[in-house]
């Protein structure tokens, strides 16, 4: 009887736990693909300035 008292709200409290979890690493997944896009922008646009240097 007391067991069920322990598990039951830490069972609830994984569960939402994880369902924030989930939210900040999509969050965090959707952060860093930006950002790694425009660091590819950034990278393209100084390898395109040295090309037009190179001409």
């Amino acid at each position: 009887m007391i067991e069920t008292e322990q598990f039951g709200p830490s069972g609830g409290g994984h569960d939402r736990d994880q369902a924030r979890y989930d939210q900040y690493q999509v969050r965090y997944d959707r952060d860093r693909a930006v950002s790694t896009k425009r660091w590819k922008d950034v990278r393209n646009q100084d390898e395109r300035a040295s090309e037009e240097v190179l001409k």
